[in-house]
């Protein structure tokens, strides 16, 4: 089944203040024309937990799977890709440089690491900063509402209204 949207996942252990205070191009694009929430928990582990949408169970990329999308590497094409950007700022650079490279309009991003969540296409907002505190299980139930794709069966989290550039997009879109 393919989407009319794609969805990239970045991951990283990189330090969320050190990607924020990062000037390269990919991340200050990244910045300015998404939404970040600056206040993510980082206890346990933040990959699972923001792809599950819960502590245990499916993640986002297997329940797109089991529905029919398909989740292969960025470069290929995709509905859904998961890509491990590494612990540094350079690498985290390296790798939203190659996938906003070959991204179109449809794509959708999120950015992953220690405290810090980025959302990024359509239906995010530009150039915000969200300090409220979140879990990083908002991930799972945001891109998933986004981007019309199944959430996780396990799925506890709430969407991230405040990353959307309107609270009613989806009725809009």
């Amino acid at each position: 089944m393919a989407s009319e949207k794609q969805v990239v996942l970045i991951f990283s252990m990189c330090d969320g203040a050190a990607l924020a205070a990062a000037k390269t191009p990919a991340l200050e694009k990244l910045f300015v024309k998404g939404a970040a929430l600056t206040n993510v928990a980082i206890d346990g582990d933040v990959k699972a937990r923001a792809s599950i949408g819960a502590k245990e169970g499916e993640t986002l990329w297997d329940a797109a799977a089991k529905a029919g999308f398909r989740v292969a590497d960025y470069k290929k094409e995709h509905d859904m890709a998961v890509v491990e950007a590494g612990a540094s700022a350079a690498a985290v650079e390296e790798a939203l440089a190659g996938v906003l490279e070959v991204s179109g309009r449809t794509t959708i991003v999120a950015l992953v690491a220690r405290g810090l969540v980025v959302f990024y296409g359509p239906g995010f907002a530009k150039g915000k900063k969200i300090e409220k505190a979140v879990q990083p299980e908002v991930v799972a139930a945001t891109v998933s509402y986004v981007a019309d794709f199944p959430v996780p069966e396990q799925c506890e989290a709430a969407v991230c209204y405040a990353a959307l550039k309107d609270v009613n997009y989806k009725l809009k879109e």
